[in-house]
């Protein structure tokens, strides 16, 4: 956990993940296949939907949240 954040609060269960996966929030499609009993993945990390995170973290709460490629390819 940095900056108070858990893995899981992006990620998701990331303890129960063969391959870890980001949590981008809600949509309508996943809202209506979960009400029809069909429960979808989320989408797959991408470095663009990451480094936005981390952008909005730095933005709103004044975080230093590390924006190169090394934070997670190491």
């Amino acid at each position: 956990m940095q900056f108070g954040v858990t893995c899981q609060t992006c990620h998701g269960a990331v303890e129960a993940m063969t391959t870890v996966s980001a949590r981008t929030g809600p949509t309508l499609t996943n809202d209506l296949l979960n009400v029809a009993g069909f429960h979808t993945a989320p989408p797959p990390l991408t470095m663009g939907w990451c480094v936005d995170c981390h952008r909005e973290q730095n933005a709103t709460r004044n975080a230093r949240a590390p924006l190169d490629c090394i934070t997670c390819h190491h």
